[in-house]
């Protein structure tokens, strides 16, 4: 590991740059380089294997965002009202998650959940019981 990053982070460990090549319909890709560090030593393979779980919760997260809440549609263009919906979206996602189906033992989708807290209203406030009991 390079002095000058010992320096700053003396319990540094490992630091990790992964490029990436993205293709899209086969036309010429573009490269971007991702670093990360870490305070535990690590094979590659292991870097490697942290990173994908990562981005694999990155992507479930994103993916849930714009599919249950659609979040890429959303037409505000003023940065701070953009990041305060993207705040609330995000809460509303884990309120949700936190919630169980009153009548049901398993998980149940997070589609039905939405549905169920837009027309029932004793649902809706056991979601929203849940962030005032912290």
């Amino acid at each position: 590991l390079d002095e000058k990053l010992l320096r700053k982070w003396p319990h540094l460990k490992t630091a990790i740059a992964i490029v990436r090549d993205r293709q899209v319909k086969g036309k010429i890709g573009t490269y971007t380089t991702s670093y990360y560090v870490c305070t535990n030593e690590m094979t590659e393979e292991e870097a490697l294997r942290i990173v994908r779980l990562h981005w694999g919760i990155e992507n479930k997260l994103h993916w849930i965002l714009d599919v249950t809440l659609k979040e890429d549609q959303s037409a505000v263009h003023d940065r701070i009202a953009a990041k305060n919906l993207a705040s609330l979206r995000r809460m509303t996602l884990n309120l949700l998650r936190i919630t169980p189906l009153l009548e049901k033992k398993k998980e149940a989708p997070m589609t039905a959940k939405m549905m169920k807290s837009v027309f029932d209203i004793n649902f809706r406030e056991s979601v929203i019981l849940n962030l005032a009991r912290g």
